[in-house]
């Protein structure tokens, strides 16, 4: 309980300190082309950028057949907030409430294999992450933190049928949910275990025959991600013998910096979890040169247990200081840091 109490904690002061960080910005600086102001004024508006308006699409909507439809993005966050009112303060404070036993789950996960103290480093260092006010944000990536971590949580304890629907909601959640599949197996279920583990790719499945009856297109979602390439992928702009932009820039900085981590950490990683974030970054290589890599490794959680303990308060105050002006770039529709 006391455990949990500190880690609510920490939710909360984080929460406020992004909060108010956004709203000052919005409020009190000129943004970027592309921003739409809401009738929710700018201290909600902070939040109001890149996919976000899809996801209130599809909680409202569903998804809709078009060129570029909403079908290139995937439900799992949407059917929650769709328990709601899907308007954006309520997928703000939805996202955020699961945020909370995300961070619990994360605990667990990081406990399985680090002692105390070195637990509270990984988790502060995920929260002060130059990217994690992305987990702020109405986005997937809260709840995608909340399924994964969860999942290998309970798989490790032997708890397969919960691994099981969690990793289903992952998939149902983004793409790379389905390496959840694999990755698990290696934790080597029996074969009620593997069983409950084949809701992950059934999941998915569904979500390809739910869009085949909306659209009549069951790649619908592969199909719009591909007409968007040439506007987002750096694979793209080389493609035209154009430079790559400041977004992809950033993305291959991330992308660099998953990769040292990973090859610092890889004895120390278990099977599953070298699967899970192998595939977990070089999936996005093919499809945009890591353009959103700030936003994709932020799950990578065995990624954050090896940073050098001498070095964690320093490493602390650098990533907030980098949170905090990338927030405000956020926060003012600035093209390179809303992917």
């Amino acid at each position: 309980m006391k455990t949990f109490a500190k880690i609510a904690l920490l939710w909360l002061v984080t929460r406020i300190l992004l909060f108010l960080m956004a709203g000052l910005a919005a409020s009190h600086s000129p943004h970027y082309a592309g921003y739409t102001p809401s009738q929710w004024g700018p201290w909600v508006d902070a939040w109001n950028h890149g996919d976000v308006r899809f996801y209130l699409e599809i909680a409202s909507r569903g998804y809709l057949p078009g060129y570029y439809s909403n079908c290139g993005w995937f439900p799992g966050f949407p059917l929650l907030l769709s328990l709601l009112n899907p308007s954006l303060p309520n997928a703000i404070l939805l996202n955020n409430l699961i945020l909370l036993p995300a961070l619990v789950a994360v605990w667990a996960w990081l406990r399985l294999d680090l002692d105390q103290s070195a637990a509270w480093r990984a988790l502060l260092l995920l929260l002060a992450f130059p990217s994690a006010y992305f987990l702020t944000a109405p986005l997937s990536e809260s709840t995608f933190l909340l399924c994964s971590a969860g999942a290998f949580v309970a798989a490790r304890q032997g708890r397969w049928a919960l691994a099981g629907v969690l990793g289903g909601w992952a998939s149902l959640t983004r793409l790379v949910g389905l390496a959840l599949w694999p990755a698990l197996l290696l934790e080597k279920p029996d074969r009620k275990g593997a069983a409950w583990l084949a809701l992950i790719p059934a999941a998915q499945l569904a979500l390809y025959l739910h869009l085949k009856h909306r659209t009549g297109d069951f790649w619908a979602y592969f199909h719009v991600q591909r007409r968007l390439e040439p506007y987002i992928s750096g694979w793209a702009q080389l493609a035209r013998y154009q430079p790559l932009e400041a977004r992809h820039w950033l993305g291959l900085s991330f992308a660099a910096l998953t990769l040292l981590l990973m090859a610092g950490n890889w004895k120390q990683l278990r099977k599953s979890e070298r699967v899970y974030c192998l595939i977990s970054v070089l999936a996005p290589l093919q499809h945009s040169l890591w353009l959103s890599q700030a936003r994709l490794m932020l799950v990578l959680i065995p990624l954050f247990r090896a940073w050098p303990a001498k070095l964690f308060p320093w490493i602390l105050l650098l990533f907030g200081l980098l949170q905090a002006f990338a927030l405000y770039l956020f926060a003012l529709n600035h093209p390179a840091l809303i992917y």
